[in-house]
Protein backbone atom coordinates (compact mmCIF):
# COMPACT_ATOMS: atom_id res chain seq x y z
CA UNK A 1 0.00 0.00 0.00
CA UNK A 2 1.38 3.40 -0.67
CA UNK A 3 0.61 6.25 1.57
CA UNK A 4 -0.89 9.28 0.28
CA UNK A 5 -1.12 10.93 3.80
CA UNK A 6 -4.35 11.89 5.59
CA UNK A 7 -7.43 12.74 3.83
CA UNK A 8 -8.19 15.70 6.25
CA UNK A 9 -5.23 17.82 5.07
CA UNK A 10 -4.32 18.32 1.83
CA UNK A 11 -1.44 20.14 2.74
CA UNK A 12 0.08 16.63 3.49
CA UNK A 13 -1.58 14.88 0.27
CA UNK A 14 2.62 14.12 -0.54
CA UNK A 15 3.90 10.42 -0.68
CA UNK A 16 5.80 9.63 2.42
CA UNK A 17 9.10 8.93 0.00
CA UNK A 18 9.24 12.52 -0.80
CA UNK A 19 10.92 13.13 2.40
CA UNK A 20 14.87 15.64 2.60
CA UNK A 21 16.81 12.66 2.49
CA UNK A 22 14.34 9.36 1.22
CA UNK A 23 14.07 7.87 4.45
CA UNK A 24 17.65 8.47 6.12
CA UNK A 25 17.54 9.84 9.75
CA UNK A 26 18.69 13.08 10.91
CA UNK A 27 18.94 14.21 14.65
CA UNK A 28 19.81 17.95 15.85
CA UNK A 29 19.43 19.47 19.36
CA UNK A 30 16.54 21.01 20.55
CA UNK A 31 16.21 24.45 22.40
CA UNK A 32 16.06 22.68 25.53
CA UNK A 33 19.60 20.58 24.63
CA UNK A 34 18.25 17.49 24.23
CA UNK A 35 19.19 15.33 21.29
CA UNK A 36 16.25 15.03 18.13
CA UNK A 37 15.99 11.95 15.99
CA UNK A 38 13.63 12.69 13.07
CA UNK A 39 13.08 10.38 9.87
CA UNK A 40 11.21 12.52 7.56
CA UNK A 41 8.09 11.16 8.32
CA UNK A 42 5.20 12.99 7.15
CA UNK A 43 3.48 12.57 10.54
CA UNK A 44 6.37 13.98 12.04
CA UNK A 45 5.79 17.24 10.33
CA UNK A 46 2.17 17.21 10.38
CA UNK A 47 2.16 16.64 14.08
CA UNK A 48 5.36 18.57 15.40
CA UNK A 49 6.99 15.61 16.77
CA UNK A 50 10.33 13.60 16.50
CA UNK A 51 11.04 10.21 16.36
CA UNK A 52 12.92 9.67 18.90
CA UNK A 53 14.65 12.52 21.72
CA UNK A 54 17.12 11.53 23.95
CA UNK A 55 17.23 13.00 27.55
CA UNK A 56 20.40 12.35 29.85
CA UNK A 57 21.10 8.76 29.08
CA UNK A 58 17.25 7.75 27.60
CA UNK A 59 15.94 7.31 24.48
CA UNK A 60 12.53 8.00 24.18
CA UNK A 61 11.17 6.41 20.90
CA UNK A 62 8.12 7.72 19.38
CA UNK A 63 5.26 5.48 18.38
CA UNK A 64 6.38 4.01 15.25
CA UNK A 65 4.37 2.01 12.27
CA UNK A 66 5.52 -0.28 9.51
CA UNK A 67 5.97 2.51 6.42
CA UNK A 68 8.93 1.94 4.78
CA UNK A 69 10.12 5.86 4.99
CA UNK A 70 12.52 5.67 1.80
CA UNK A 71 10.04 4.09 -0.31
CA UNK A 72 6.81 5.41 1.51
CA UNK A 73 4.81 2.05 1.54
CA UNK A 74 3.76 -0.29 4.15
CA UNK A 75 2.80 -3.55 3.69
CA UNK A 76 -0.73 -5.28 4.27
CA UNK A 77 0.40 -8.19 6.75
CA UNK A 78 0.61 -7.35 10.48
CA UNK A 79 3.94 -9.69 10.71
CA UNK A 80 5.40 -7.61 7.77
CA UNK A 81 4.46 -4.28 9.35
CA UNK A 82 6.07 -5.54 12.95
CA UNK A 83 9.23 -6.41 10.91
CA UNK A 84 9.44 -3.08 9.51
CA UNK A 85 8.42 -1.17 12.88
CA UNK A 86 11.23 -2.73 14.80
CA UNK A 87 13.93 -1.53 11.69
CA UNK A 88 12.92 1.71 11.95
CA UNK A 89 12.79 1.95 15.71
CA UNK A 90 16.47 0.31 15.59
CA UNK A 91 17.54 2.80 13.12
CA UNK A 92 16.24 5.27 15.51
CA UNK A 93 17.79 4.41 18.67
CA UNK A 94 21.43 3.73 16.26
CA UNK A 95 21.29 7.56 15.26
CA UNK A 96 20.40 8.36 18.76
CA UNK A 97 23.27 6.30 20.83
CA UNK A 98 22.01 3.35 21.54
CA UNK A 99 20.43 -0.01 20.25
CA UNK A 100 17.45 -2.59 20.13
CA UNK A 101 18.93 -4.40 23.25
CA UNK A 102 18.93 -1.54 25.48
CA UNK A 103 15.18 -1.38 25.46
CA UNK A 104 13.84 -1.27 28.70
CA UNK A 105 9.99 -0.60 28.18
CA UNK A 106 8.04 -1.34 24.86
CA UNK A 107 4.27 -0.55 24.26
CA UNK A 108 2.68 -2.90 21.23
CA UNK A 109 -0.55 -1.16 19.67
CA UNK A 110 -2.23 -3.55 17.27
CA UNK A 111 -5.28 -2.48 15.33
CA UNK A 112 -7.40 -5.64 15.83
CA UNK A 113 -6.40 -8.13 18.76
CA UNK A 114 -6.65 -10.92 15.38
CA UNK A 115 -3.14 -9.72 14.81
CA UNK A 116 -1.42 -10.40 18.28
CA UNK A 117 -0.88 -14.04 17.55
CA UNK A 118 0.99 -12.19 13.91
CA UNK A 119 3.22 -10.16 15.74
CA UNK A 120 4.12 -12.27 18.80
CA UNK A 121 7.10 -14.05 17.00
CA UNK A 122 8.31 -11.05 15.41
CA UNK A 123 8.07 -9.19 19.14
CA UNK A 124 10.13 -11.97 20.47
CA UNK A 125 12.96 -12.19 17.96
CA UNK A 126 13.78 -8.24 18.51
CA UNK A 127 13.20 -8.47 22.45
CA UNK A 128 14.97 -11.69 23.13
CA UNK A 129 17.74 -10.00 24.51
CA UNK A 130 16.30 -6.56 26.10
CA UNK A 131 13.53 -8.61 27.95
CA UNK A 132 11.77 -5.07 28.57
CA UNK A 133 8.39 -4.43 30.38
CA UNK A 134 5.62 -4.54 28.39
CA UNK A 135 2.40 -3.42 27.65
CA UNK A 136 -0.12 -4.95 24.32
CA UNK A 137 -3.20 -2.65 23.52
CA UNK A 138 -5.62 -3.01 21.14
CA UNK A 139 -7.16 0.63 19.28
CA UNK A 140 -7.89 1.95 16.08
CA UNK A 141 -5.27 3.58 14.44
CA UNK A 142 -4.54 6.58 12.03
CA UNK A 143 -5.07 5.06 9.10
CA UNK A 144 -6.85 1.95 8.21
CA UNK A 145 -3.85 0.29 6.69
CA UNK A 146 -1.69 0.43 9.80
CA UNK A 147 -2.49 -2.73 12.01
CA UNK A 148 0.90 -2.48 14.20
CA UNK A 149 2.27 1.08 16.29
CA UNK A 150 5.03 0.68 18.78
CA UNK A 151 6.73 2.58 20.84
CA UNK A 152 9.74 2.24 23.23
CA UNK A 153 11.82 3.25 25.53
CA UNK A 154 16.13 2.23 25.88
CA UNK A 155 19.21 3.55 27.45
CA UNK A 156 22.04 5.10 25.35
CA UNK A 157 25.00 3.39 25.20
CA UNK A 158 26.87 6.15 27.39
CA UNK A 159 25.22 4.30 30.50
Amino acid sequence: TKHTGLAFTPKHETNMAETKKKGELRSKFGADGNLRVSSGSNFEEMCSYSRAVVVGDVVHVSGTTGYDYAKGTIKTEAKDQAEQTFRNIANALKTAGSSIDRVFRIRVIISDRKYFAEIVPVVQKWMKIALPANTTIVSQLVTEEMKVEIEVTATTTRR
